[in-house]
């Protein structure tokens, strides 16, 4: 309906109810261009991040996933563990070295661990350049491996470098060919006790991967102590001590010895009235016994061949059964 005013020139137009149909037509309309925009603010969302993540991917992961997540589930339910960073290097020390320290260790895994970390303690007080240690391929044990085999070589330059320089090898311009003889010690016993031990001497992956698991297969079967009896035919023979060995057996640990061993007369009862000699595996019965582990302790032997074998070891099987070793 249509009112005029005829003296004035305002006009005033009202206008008929809209019908239905035309309503919601428009609010179709609006939802439509809504949903629309929502799609093209995601886009841009999703193309930001992208760009954000080749160019500043420190600065928005800081915006975007501000909550450190280490453990992601992923669609089909597996845990995927993300590695944490690793942390920064310590700063190098600076020092003017006094020359290079060249290192050959024998005996056992702990031994060799126990002089390397003697030895970058030396380095570092006689403010000399390590090279890295050499592993001696003809004792007792015959293992052809080298550091870098055993040990992670990289860790160990880089955690110590705040400490001691490490080099690979010794430079080719210190060699005999161009006519320097270095200065050789022999091992002196008695070391200090205060190692790099933990820290630096880091073993490869797939070594620990190896201890892991290991020690997972022993946990699966309840608790367990680890027993190193050190009665090993390299022990015997080097401390001297023979109780409770026959004659034959006494008689083959005196002709065991290496070359750089000096000659030495031992008194295998001093040794022993002494406490220098290591338990003979009954005498490690006896003490266990008397701790309380009763018969359902699981036992892992941590060391090497036991000298005579099952025989010597027919009394601590006896009274845990339930012992085990790497070779089982």
């Amino acid at each position: 309906m249509d009112v005029r005013s005829e003296n004035s020139s305002v006009e005033i137009v009202r206008w008929a109810k809209l019908p239905g149909q035309v309503i919601q037509r428009t609010r179709l309309q609006v939802w439509f261009i809504r949903v629309c925009s929502s799609i093209l603010i995601w886009t841009c969302l999703v193309q930001l991040v992208t760009v954000g993540e080749l160019w500043h991917p420190k600065f928005l992961t800081g915006i975007f996933n501000p909550i450190n997540v280490s453990n992601r589930v992923s669609y089909e339910g597996t845990v995927i563990v993300t590695p944490p960073p690793p942390s920064p290097l310590p700063p190098p020390r600076n020092y003017i070295s006094n020359g290079f320290l060249k290192v050959s260790c024998n005996g056992g895994l702990n031994q060799m661990r126990a002089a390397i970390c003697d030895m970058v303690a030396v380095a570092r007080l006689l403010n000399l350049t390590l090279v890295v240690p050499e592993l001696d391929k003809t004792s007792f044990w015959a293992d052809p491996s080298d550091f870098e085999d055993i040990f992670n070589v990289g860790h160990f330059i880089d955690s110590l470098r705040d400490e001691v320089r490490i080099v690979k090898r010794l430079p080719k311009r210190f060699s005999k060919k161009y006519g320097y003889q270095p200065l050789q010690m022999p091992p002196v016993s008695w070391s200090s006790e205060k190692y790099y031990l933990e820290q630096a001497l880091k073993f490869t992956p797939s070594i620990e991967a190896l201890g892991n698991k290991l020690v997972q297969i022993i946990q699966a079967k309840g608790p367990f102590m680890a027993l190193h009896l050190r009665y090993e035919m390299d022990m015997l023979a080097f401390s001297g001590c023979t109780h409770g060995c026959t004659i034959e057996e006494a008689e083959e640990l005196k002709r065991y010895a290496f070359p750089w061993w000096r000659e030495k007369d031992i008194v295998s009862e001093e040794r022993r009235s002494q406490g220098l000699c290591p338990l003979t595996p009954e005498e490690a019965t006896l003490i266990l016994q008397a701790l309380g582990f009763d018969q359902n302790t699981q036992i892992y032997i941590a060391s090497g061949e036991i000298y005579g074998s099952e025989k010597r070891l027919a009394a601590l099987r006896a009274a845990f059964p339930r012992i085990v070793s790497n070779r089982t």
